[in-house]
């Protein structure tokens, strides 16, 4: 039988799984850039050396792997992936990861579109977060220009800053995050408002977290999805306790299959 070469997904989740896996193969550093290389759509190839070069630097080849990004790679795709080779060898080596991640920062201002830069500061964010540079990594976070996303990324790096104990500078940015919530669209409103709700259950404000839900189902029909959202808000509301509330917005779904898993969530179906 005649063998079959690979699709450009099947080499993807061939590198997705050396990945997330960790497979550390002798010799394997040449052929991981090949097939990287050979994945034909543009978009789908940038994907793909962004993730072989993550691959390659947790096999500690870091010099090949900046080879292989500065080969194929341009403006905010180029620093993105500087970014996350950064952040991979913070742990083992702060100040090599600490270079590669101003290397990343240094091209900002080659990034216009608004889009485009938000994974790239998303994961410097993530970057500086691990080099314990907090202030860094909030002033970065500041810079994303769409409001969902800012929200998203300040809720994640206060939560994290939480779990490391640095309280006062969390509880800062959750105000951060809950001023950008005002300047989202309706339709963006409900999501960021669950994010901020999932925010103070975490942190054990659970009066607060209720608040953020109450406006957030205010805001559920202008979602994209509001069958899912609502899901989301049982969710929340039942993980601190409050089943019946959680059980009152369940009855608001119009979706079946949705309402019936918000009422098996609950556990009252």
């Amino acid at each position: 039988m005649e063998a079959k070469e690979l699709t450009d997904l099947e080499k993807l989740e061939l590198l997705q799984l050396l990945l997330v896996h960790r497979i550390n193969a002798a010799g394997s550093e040449g052929l991981i850039a090949r097939i990287a290389e050979s994945v034909s759509s543009h978009e789908q190839r940038e994907i793909a050396i962004t993730m072989a070069s993550r691959y390659l630097t947790s096999l500690g080849k870091r010099e090949e792997a900046e080879t292989l990004i500065h080969r194929h790679l341009t403006g905010a795709v180029e620093a993105t992936a500087l970014a996350l080779v950064g952040t991979e060898i913070i742990k083992s080596n702060p100040s090599e990861g600490a270079a590669y991640l101003q290397q990343a920062r240094n091209m900002l201002h080659e990034v216009e579109d608004a889009e485009d830069r938000v994974p790239l500061l998303q994961h410097l964010v993530d970057g500086y977060l691990t080099l314990n540079q907090n202030s860094t990594a909030w002033d970065l976070a500041k810079q994303i220009s769409n409001p969902s996303e800012r929200v998203y990324t300040l809720v994640n790096l206060a939560k994290q800053l939480w779990d490391k104990r640095d309280v006062e500078t969390a509880e800062r940015v959750l105000l951060d995050a809950r001023a950008s919530v005002g300047e989202t669209t309706p339709s963006d409103r409900a999501d960021t408002l669950d994010d901020i709700a999932r925010l103070l259950a975490h942190m054990g404000r659970e009066t607060d977290a209720l608040n953020a839900w109450e406006e957030a189902v205010k805001f559920a029909d202008e979602s994209p999805d509001p069958p899912k959202l609502l899901l989301m808000i049982c969710t929340g509301l039942t993980s601190i306790g409050l089943r019946e509330r959680a059980r009152e917005i369940a009855m608001l779904i119009q979706n079946d299959a949705r309402k019936a898993q918000a009422l098996e969530t609950i556990g009252q179906q």
